[in-house]
């Protein structure tokens, strides 16, 4: 009884939590714009994105530079469909945490490397350090909402809000946490001194 217990002692440990991984970005080690030449003037901005390859997408982090009290929802179209923004695939709502990246999460989609596809953030009138200062920043082609509550109005020769700080990211990976090693190391230290007095005797 005292192996079986040890087993699942161990066992019980061995269920390895998920964690965020970064599978790709764009602008994300820039400088973020500060100030009103970077704050967005309207409430619904969003960009155009061509993924380089295909992965696992489970969330989109942009940049903040501030906390802020509101709710911030972020959208993943498909772009294959006429209209602008196309077929909503994915949707996420958070609230940015302070100064660095934030963002929401949703159920696992399938990116297709080539394939463009529309990243949209909702809520973020006044926002800043969303953006890079950096001069070799990517630009990606940009819309927002004219008021009708849509991404009507490409703008692409905005300035600076084209540089947007942005992580896609994969939370389907598993990796065990230090602690779970140590409790994990515990356990097989534990079972393994029960097997030698087995042993001995």
């Amino acid at each position: 009884m005292k192996i079986v217990r040890v087993v699942l002692f161990c066992l019980s440990f061995s269920v390895l939590p998920s964690f965020a991984t970064v599978v790709d970005s764009v602008n994300a080690s820039g400088t973020p714009g500060i100030g009103l030449g970077y704050a967005f003037v309207a409430h619904d901005v969003g960009w155009y994105y061509t993924a380089p390859f295909s992965y696992t997408l489970t969330g989109i982090d942009f940049h903040f530079s501030s906390s802020d009290a509101g709710t911030v929802t972020e959208e993943l179209f498909d772009t294959t469909t006429p209209a602008l923004g196309g077929t909503l695939l994915r949707s996420a709502s958070f609230s940015p945490a302070g100064d660095g990246f934030a963002g929401g999460s949703f159920a696992p989609v399938s990116i297709v490397g080539g394939h463009t596809y529309f990243v949209g953030v909702l809520n973020i009138l006044g926002f800043d350090g969303m953006t890079a200062t950096d001069l070799g920043a990517v630009h990606l082609p940009e819309a927002f909402d004219s008021g009708s509550g849509l991404f009507d109005v490409p703008c692409p020769s905005c300035p600076s809000s084209t540089k947007v700080m942005i992580e896609f990211l994969d939370q389907s990976s598993s990796v065990p946490e230090p602690s779970s090693l140590v409790l994990l190391g515990t356990g097989l230290a534990g079972f393994a001194g029960v097997i030698r007095r087995k042993l001995i005797k």
